[in-house]
């Protein structure tokens, strides 16, 4: 422990240090123990003459033979072995690469001479060219460098600590269009076909929703799914209109009575993570000609932004809903959509399956329809006034 006195109140702090590891005599520790308690006293009370005192402390101490050397950054980076798949690894490597040329001349020196500041500098040099996704994927892998070197007994706290990352990329999906809609509906492969149908008829539930949907959530006897979102925790509750409540009744018969999950091999892939759902379906997208992103920036290195992903589904819903007159209190309901801006609606409005129903059946005409006719819905004046 580093126990000191600033401005008067006592401070206590960890060192870090363990007081058996392998690799070093109790000696080693105890002078390593006490070169890190001075360390962390000078830092709190930044005295820059009492922090060249240390220095030549440790120097002498290593050249004794009796502390702990503390390699360069570009020596302990380059040491230092990733653990993981080989994606992962691959990944590790390419943001400790970047940050030793990004330190320059600074990466020869010693572990614990890397700042914050330094580590910022890189964050936002990478921002300029990179998506907030795989700067945040860097920042992780060099953390897990320092915080390893904590864990060694060579620095104290790491410098990624309090380094703020940019904002998330704002990613817009484009709606499907209705012929959009009924294309999905036969061209796809047949498994795909009733996810895109589950998902739309179920009000444009999440992928993850609906590839581990149980069938402890499908009332078939009464026509209705409850279950939770996994992303937002919110419970939903909707009709099954017969164009889905007719085909799971089918997937049920074919399946059995001991089969968990609706969609089986969705739900292993997805669980697992042996598979991308997402990027195949993009690739099927792609083949129909369906698939749409945005330019990168020029000269910079970020990643093309998707406008059509399995995402669009719930777009198209949500404007379909709205585009068709349905009270947009209602659309937050069927979708799943929680607004906590919106105290009336999310405190005090409950949407009855009935409601949900009309409204369902509204679009299902909407989307079978060859033209843009009226809907039942607005010829009600009790909800046009909602709308």
């Amino acid at each position: 422990m580093a126990i000191f006195y600033l401005n008067g109140k006592k401070m206590i702090r960890t060192t870090g240090v363990k007081i058996k590891q392998q690799g070093y005599t109790a000696r080693q520790l105890e002078n390593l123990a006490r070169q890190q308690a001075d360390k962390i006293e000078a830092l709190a009370r930044g005295d820059a003459m009492l922090d060249k005192q240390i220095d030549a402390l440790r120097a002498a101490s290593e050249a004794a033979g009796s502390g702990v050397r503390i390699p360069s950054a570009h020596d302990y980076f380059i040491a230092f072995k990733p653990e993981g798949g080989h994606q992962n690894i691959s990944n590790a490597k390419r943001a400790h690469n970047l940050f030793l040329t990004h330190l320059g001349a600074d990466s020869a020196k010693r572990l614990d001479r890397i700042t914050r500041d330094m580590c910022q500098r890189f964050i936002d040099d990478q921002s300029k060219t990179m998506s907030a996704g795989t700067v945040k994927k860097f920042r992780a892998h060099l953390s897990c460098v320092f915080n390893t070197a904590i864990r060694d007994g060579l620095l104290t706290r790491s410098p990624w600590a309090g380094v703020k990352l940019p904002k998330a990329d704002t990613v817009h999906h484009e709606p499907f269009t209705r012929e959009q809609i009924r294309t999905l509906f036969t061209k796809l492969p047949p498994l795909w076909q009733d996810m895109v149908k589950f998902c739309i008829y179920s009000g444009g539930q999440r992928l993850g929703d609906v590839a581990t949907m149980k069938w402890s959530c499908i009332d078939l006897q009464n026509g209705i799914i409850r279950f939770s979102s996994n992303k937002t925790g919110l419970k939903i509750e909707n009709p099954i209109l017969p164009p889905l409540l007719n085909r799971l009744k089918e997937i049920k018969a074919a399946a059995g009575e001991r089969e968990e999950y609706v969609f089986p091999h969705m739900a292993y892939t997805y669980k697992t993570g042996r598979g991308h759902l997402s990027t195949e379906f993009t690739t099927l997208l792609k083949s129909l000609r369906m698939y749409r992103q945005t330019d990168p920036p020029e000269g910079g290195r970020k990643r093309k932004g998707v406008l059509t992903s399995f995402h669009s589904l719930r777009s198209f819903m949500v404007s379909s809903l709205n585009n068709i007159g349905i009270p947009s209190r209602l659309v937050k309901a069927i979708v799943g959509h929680a607004d906590n801006s919106d105290v009336e609606g999310e405190y005090y409005y409950h949407a009855s399956l009935s409601e949900k129903t009309l409204a369902f059946q509204s679009f299902d005409k909407w989307l079978m329809a060859d033209t843009e006719e009226a809907c039942p819905w607005l010829n009600r004046p009790d909800y046009r006034k909602q709308a």
